[in-house]
């Protein structure tokens, strides 16, 4: 979801142009306005920095704002005797109808989310096997510890292995979607922790099924071979 976002920033334009033209993974021009424009490469997302500091991008997902945002703390420099500062000033979202039910807004690195759900929505809470919770709160891990975490991610991964039969581990995609959580390592690490493992291909799986009915099979003749003979 494409988002620009303006930021306020105590960037000394001169001494930063300097550091982000040395660098050889960036591609940096100053415009006929006086901005400094960079980009990095093989990447499409443009900076522009003003002599007042304002630092101006079009993001194109949250994905992409937490990683290129730390690498442009590194690159920026500060006023002299200065340590160098970067504030969300303002931001405008380009948002694609009809909204999905797990729409959130992330205020750049802050904790903050803006859900665009009716207050009554908000409040209510989908149950997850065995009556677990998936509040926003809880699958958030907003309350509650590192463990309370695992243990939910834990239930909702036995709930899926349950609808599936057991016949193959379910993907990081189907635990994430019914988490409403985002695909990342957090949650890879938390699958981990579950004792989740991913499977290399739907051959495995395959395998395993098969497995499955020819044990399931092979058990059922020797029960209707010990009833013939008895």
């Amino acid at each position: 979801m494409l988002s620009q976002v303006v930021y306020e920033t105590n960037a000394d334009l001169t001494a930063s142009h300097e550091a982000v033209v040395k660098n050889p993974l960036v591609v940096a021009d100053r415009t006929e306005k006086g901005l400094l424009w960079f980009k990095f490469k093989n990447n499409g997302t443009v900076f522009l920095l003003s002599p007042f500091g304002k630092l101006q991008v079009k993001w194109n997902d949250v994905s992409e704002k937490r990683t290129l945002f730390r690498l442009v703390r590194s690159l920026l420099v500060a006023k002299p005797n200065e340590k160098l500062e970067i504030k969300p000033l303002k931001q405008q979202t380009w948002i694609e109808y009809p909204v999905p039910e797990s729409f959130k807004l992330y205020w750049c690195d802050l904790a903050t989310e803006f859900v665009l759900k009716k207050t009554e929505l908000k409040k209510e809470e989908t149950k997850g096997p065995e009556g677990a919770s998936l509040s926003p709160e809880n699958v958030n891990g907003k309350k509650g510890n590192l463990s309370a975490e695992v243990e939910l991610v834990r239930q909702v991964l036995n709930g899926l292995r349950g609808k599936l039969l057991h016949f193959r581990e379910p993907t990081l995609e189907e635990v994430a979607l019914r988490l409403g959580r985002e695909l990342g390592s957090v949650l890879e690490m938390l699958l981990g922790f579950a004792g989740w493992k991913r499977q290399r291909s739907w051959d495995e799986a395959e395998k395993a099924a098969e497995k499955v009915i020819d044990l399931t099979g092979c058990c059922a003749g020797r029960r209707k071979a010990t009833k013939i003979q008895s």
